[in-house]
C-alpha cells in the first residue's frame, strides 16, 4: 500500500498516484490511456473508441455489461461495443464508459474496498439514486424507459472519491467511515481528518484521468463551500443519502433529511419508497455483477464444511497408502 496520508496530504498528486497505481493493474497500459484520449477530442469517433476497446477484454465486457442493463425486453441482446453506442447514444455511452473505466477496476483490485462490500454498494447505489431521483423529480423524465446515463454517471461519482481514499488511507479512513458509510455527515468527518472530502477527491480522480469534470456536477457543488446550499449540492447529497436507502441502510438521520429536503424538489419521500425502493435495490445488485461486484465473504458454515471434507479425504488417502 502506498504511504497513507496524515491530515493535510490529500492533494492532487497523492489522488493521481493512487489512480497510476491501481488502474494499470487492470486496465491495459496502452488502451486505457489511448481510449481516453479519443474521447477527449471534439470530434471523438466511437468506431476508432471501439476498435482501441478490442484489446482489452476486461473493460470491454464490463462496458457490454453494464449498458445491457439499459436494453428493452425486445432488443436483441447486445454482444458488441457498437451495440450498447447504438442503445444509449454516443454521449451517454461514452459518460458510462468513462465510468467503468474509472470505478470498476477500484473494486475489483483493491482489497480495501473488497473488505468493505457498504462502501461499493453505497458508491453503485448513488448511481441508482441518480437515475432515480432525477425522474421522480421530473415527470417528463419519468416515460423514459432506460436508465439515464448522466444522471447515472454523476450519481456513481459521487462515490469515487470514497473509493480512492479507502484504497490509499486503507484503515485509518475505514475507521473515518465507521462500521457503515454514514453520508449525513461523511464529508465533515473527511475534513475533519484529511483536510478533503470525498467530493473534492472524485474532481481530482477526474482530472487525473483527463475526464471531463462535467461528469460529476453534483460532487463539483459539494466539493465547493460557496456553492453548499445550491440546488445542485442539495440534489447531490439526496442522490448520496438514496443511495444509501438503496443499499439497505437502515440510518435515522437519512430517513429525516430526505422527509424534510426533497419536497422542496417537488419530491414526497413516502412516494418515491413506495414507487422506487424495491426496483433501485434490485437493480443495485444487478449493477453491482455488471461492474465486477464484490463476492460475499464466505459463509462460516460453509467453510467448515469444506474444511471437514477436505480433512477426510487427507485421511482416508493416508489409509489407503498405508493399505498399498
Amino acid at each position: 500500500m502506498i504511504d497513507a496520508p496524515r491530515p493535510g496530504r490529500v492533494t492532487p498528486d497523492w489522488v493521481s498516484q493512487q489512480l497510476s497505481e491501481r488502474l494499470d493493474r487492470v486496465l491495459s497500459p496502452a488502451v486505457g490511456p489511448a481510449v481516453l484520449r479519443e474521447l477527449g477530442r471534439p470530434d471523438a469517433n466511437f468506431n476508432t473508441v471501439a476498435e482501441l476497446l478490442e484489446a482489452d477484454p476486461y473493460l470491454t465486457g464490463r462496458f457490454i455489461a453494464v449498458a445491457e442493463l439499459a436494453r428493452p425486453d425486445h432488443e436483441e441482446p447486445l454482444r458488441q461495443v457498437e451495440d450498447a453506442v447504438r442503445l444509449l447514444g454516443l454521449k451517454q455511452a461514452e459518460a458510462l464508459l468513462l465510468s467503468v473505466m474509472l470505478i470498476g477496476p477500484l473494486a475489483n483490485d483493491i482489497i480495501a474496498v473488497q473488505s468493505r462490500e457498504d462502501v461499493w454498494a453505497w458508491a453503485i447505489g448513488c448511481g441508482i439514486a441518480g437515475d432515480v431521483l432525477a425522474k421522480h423529480l421530473d415527470p417528463a423524465n419519468a416515460q423514459t424507459p432506460a436508465p439515464s446515463y448522466a444522471g447515472f454517471v454523476d450519481g456513481l461519482m459521487l462515490g469515487l472519491g470514497t473509493l480512492v481514499m479507502l484504497a490509499g488511507v486503507g484503515w485509518p479512513y475505514s475507521q473515518t467511515l465507521g462500521p457503515q458509510v454514514r453520508p449525513v455527515v461523511l464529508a465533515d468527518d473527511e475534513r475533519a481528518e484529511y483536510g478533503v472530502s470525498h467530493h473534492l477527491v472524485t474532481t481530482w480522480a477526474l482530472d487525473a484521468m483527463g475526464c471531463p469534470r462535467e461528469l460529476a456536477g453534483s460532487s463539483l457543488a459539494l466539493a465547493d463551500p460557496d456553492q453548499w446550499q445550491s440546488p445542485a449540492a442539495r440534489f447531490g447529497h439526496a442522490v448520496e443519502l438514496y443511495g444509501a436507502r438503496l443499499a439497505g441502510f437502515q440510518q435515522a438521520a437519512i430517513d429525516e433529511f430526505l422527509q424534510i429536503h426533497l419536497p422542496a424538489f417537488g419530491g414526497d419521500y413516502t412516494r418515491l419508497q413506495r414507487d422506487t425502493l424495491m426496483d433501485g435495490q434490485n437493480r443495485l445488485k444487478d449493477m453491482m455483477d455488471a461492474f465486477g461486484g464484490v463476492a460475499p465473504l464466505p459463509d462460516r458454515g460453509v467453510m467448515m464444511k469444506q474444511a471437514g471434507n477436505a480433512l477426510a479425504q487427507q485421511v482416508e488417502d493416508a489409509s489407503r497408502r498405508r493399505s498399498a
